[in-house]
């Protein structure tokens, strides 16, 4: 019978275990990240194979190996995937663990066709209805005249139009749902309850594309990890989640978006 794996830390080498993350194609996902509950850092895999071989955990109390006969926790996780954990038994040799993440919505690839980024904007953001009938929006002098009156509509609606350019435009729609939300105060009722969901809802998504966009060119580059992105992505999420809580929105989106970004999974909850 298992027995529960034991955080004290001992001398020695433990048993090999490689995990290995990819998508439902059997695709490997570059990002991923492992970690196990009780350690501070996740681990990330290799980029080319989606692999982490450990035989020791690092925890504050210090090194753990893993031993056999007994059960692990992985939490495994990656920028546009619903994260997972998962209980593995270890044995006395040939540990290896396979762990498939399912992506919240149609994947894409990135600039150069390698692997997958996460959940197509515009997949996203037909689940959030940003989308209007017409696939270009003209600014009139007249909507623009509005722009700067402190109406909180106006600026909702070239926060919408801004997310539905793409990812290109990420950083303004960002910018401008944020200003939609200062100017919403003057609100009241329902107009207040759905415009301060949607702006947030916009500015989730926009940060987590940013964030999901980085997180791919990173294992092919000398920049450092983007981490600031993914905690804002993880900022703007849960307090998305909060806010759909308190207010009777729909918040499965904003839970699962929440799940990915957030490094302890305690957050969303």
């Amino acid at each position: 019978m298992p027995i529960p794996f034991d955080l004290t830390p001992t001398p020695g080498n433990g048993e090999v275990v490689t995990v290995e993350v990819v998508d439902p194609r059997g695709h490997p996902i570059p990002t991923a990240t492992i970690q196990h509950p009780d350690e501070r850092i996740a681990h990330r895999v290799n980029h080319r194979t989606g692999r982490w071989r450990v035989e020791q955990l690092y925890l504050d109390s210090g090194p753990i190996p893993l031993r056999s006969d007994t059960d692990v926790v992985f939490e495994v996780r990656a920028p546009g995937y619903v994260p997972v954990n998962v209980t593995y038994h270890l044995y006395d040799r040939r540990n290896r663990l396979q762990v498939q993440l399912s992506p919240f919505g149609a994947v894409v690839k990135d600039r150069s066709g390698r692997g997958a980024v996460g959940p197509d904007w515009r997949e996203v953001a037909e689940q959030l209805d940003l989308y209007a009938e017409a696939e270009e929006v003209v600014v009139s002098p007249e909507f623009a005249s509005t722009l700067g009156s402190g109406d909180p509509l106006a600026a909702g609606r070239m926060a919408l139009t801004l997310a539905k350019l793409g990812p290109s435009q990420s950083d303004a729609a960002f910018v401008w749902a944020t200003e939609a939300l200062n100017r919403a105060r003057v609100l009241e009722g329902a107009d207040f309850v759905t415009l301060t969901d949607r702006m947030l809802a916009v500015r989730t998504l926009a940060a987590m594309t940013d964030w999901q966009l980085a997180e791919t060119r990173f294992p092919t580059t000398l920049e450092e990890p983007p981490e600031g992105l993914r905690q804002r992505a993880e900022a703007t999420a849960a307090e998305w989640l909060e806010y759909a809580r308190a207010a009777g929105t729909d918040p499965a989106l904003a839970y699962e978006l929440c799940r990915s970004a957030s490094v302890s999974s305690t957050r969303c909850e």
